[in-house]
Parts: structure tokens; C-alpha cells; sequence
């Protein structure tokens, strides 16, 4: 029975397309969780008495962490009660809070693709959608290529690793347009005038440019600004599924990720499924 619910809760982590390591990661902690359990359905008490012994284990808190937000995700599968209503899950365990130093807001944002759309040119709105809908960083925009709307997401590698971010279809359509509009039949779409892949100091200046007719601050005009955002939003529209956005951002901690929960409610409320 055990094993047969490890096998069906694997499955639903390879179909929800999770990278390799992080299904290896859910799968252990919920082999572990399973082995104290011992075919018992999860109730308060023993998941409770499940932390306390991994909490005498001494792991960093960090590490404690990202176990809970494994177990967390376990228990909510296998009791069928995604929005916890039976109050299974466990809260995480309190570190020193980390601020999102700079984050651009999702109002900023709009001020700034509106004079990218007035003042700016097609390759500025096509790459501030980009940010905003995918959050990738400024040395993964070459992975957006004519190929990859085809296949409806980004196929990513870096540092030797791979991960794949799925793209909106509106994105996608947009994404098209502007490729057929410019004679770009493969390969990456937002380029030079020279054919070859924007620069970094090339996105920047563009971003600053616009963030200042925008009279954005300054410290809040950068690429990783708009990637925070994009978290933001993303666990907001998707119930606070920290781990698909942690395989989306390319995080190893889940800890790295965890910091976007910790957000504005009044801010989110304002926020809507597809932004741009």
C-alpha cells in the first residue's frame, strides 16, 4: 500500500514536469514520512510527533524547512485536501526574515511597459513581457527562440543544468508576431540590429531608460527586479505552489523560494492572471 502510493504520488510530480532532482527530493520525504506513519492515515497528532522527531535531529532550520515544505506537499496529496482545511500541514519553522531588497511593484511595472509602448520600441515590450511572465534572468533570453513557441516553453541551461519554463499562450502569440514582423525564422528572438544576442548592458540601459521616464526608482530599474515580481505573482495565481516555482526559477533551496510567501496581501489582490 505504502509503496503504491509512493509510485501514484511520483507519477503526479513527473506530470506536473518537476526536474529530476526535485521529484528525488519530494519522493525521499515522502518515503520517510510513510516509514513513521506505517500505513496509518496522517492525523494532527502523529505529524506533529513526526516534526518533533526531526527537529531533535538538529538540522539547520533552513534544511527543516525545506523537509516541511516536502511533507507539506505530501500530506495535502495523499488526504485529498489541497486547501488544508483539516489543518494537516506544518507551519515552517521561523528564521531571520529576508527582505526582496528593491522589488519593483505590479504597478510600477505597468508605467513602465506604457512608455515602453509610447516611448520605447516592439523589442522593449516583447522583452519586459517576457520578465514579467516567464521570470527568467538576463542571460537566459536567448533560450527564448522561434523554436520554443512552438513547443509552448523555454527549454533552460545553465551552469550545466537544465529546467524548463513553461510560456503563456498569449505570450506565445505575441511572441510569434513579433518574430514574423522582424524576419526572425529561428534561433533567439530578441536580438541586436546586428542579428547576434542582446547584451546585458544593452537590457539595462533599456530598462533604466523606460524606468526613468516611468520615474521608477533607480535601485528598482534591473531585470531581477521584475523576476521577483513575476514569483510574486505566480504563487499568488497558482495557491502558493512553491514547488513548481522553484523548478520554474531554477532555486536548489526551496528556502531561496520560500521568501515569496511572505508577501503584501492588499498588493496581491490587485494582481491578475496574465500581466504585460
Amino acid at each position: 500500500m505504502e509503496k503504491k502510493k509512493i509510485k501514484e504520488y511520483t507519477n503526479y510530480l513527473i506530470n506536473n514536469q518537476l526536474s529530476e532532482n526535485t521529484i528525488k527530493k519530494y519522493k525521499r520525504e515522502s518515503e520517510e514520512l510513510e516509514s513513521y506513519l506505517k500505513n496509518k492515515k496522517p492525523t494532527k497528532e502523529n505529524i506533529i510527533s513526526y516534526l518533533e522527531i526531526l527537529q531533535k535531529k538538529q538540522y539547520k532550520k533552513t534544511t527543516l524547512n525545506n523537509k516541511i515544505i516536502c511533507i507539506n506537499k505530501y500530506i495535502k496529496y495523499i488526504s485529498k485536501d489541497p486547501d488544508n482545511k483539516k489543518g494537516l500541514t506544518l507551519k515552517p519553522i521561523k528564521t531571520q526574515a529576508r527582505e526582496i531588497p528593491n522589488a519593483i511593484t505590479q504597478q510600477e511595472y505597468d508605467r513602465i511597459m506604457k512608455q515602453a509602448k509610447t516611448k520605447g520600441t516592439p523589442r522593449d515590450v516583447i522583452m519586459l513581457q517576457l520578465f514579467l511572465n516567464t521570470g527568467i534572468r538576463v542571460s537566459e533570453l536567448k533560450f527564448f527562440t522561434v523554436e520554443s513557441l512552438k513547443k509552448g516553453y523555454m527549454e533552460i541551461k545553465n551552469k550545466g543544468k537544465y529546467r524548463i519554463v513553461p510560456l503563456a499562450k498569449k505570450l506565445i502569440k505575441q511572441g510569434k508576431e513579433y518574430a514574423k514582423k522582424n524576419n526572425i525564422n529561428q534561433g533567439s528572438i530578441i536580438i541586436s540590429n546586428q542579428k547576434t544576442p542582446i547584451s546585458r548592458a544593452t537590457v539595462f540601459r533599456r530598462l533604466k531608460y523606460l524606468g526613468g521616464q516611468a520615474r521608477i526608482k533607480k535601485s528598482k530599474l534591473h531585470p531581477h527586479s521584475i523576476r521577483h515580481l513575476f514569483a510574486k505573482n505566480y504563487l499568488h495565481d497558482n495557491k502558493d505552489d512553491i514547488l513548481r516555482l522553484a523548478d520554474i526559477l531554477g532555486h536548489e533551496s526551496l528556502e531561496t523560494t520560500r521568501i515569496y510567501t511572505k508577501l503584501d496581501t492588499d498588493e496581491l489582490r490587485k494582481t491578475i492572471k496574465y500581466r504585460g
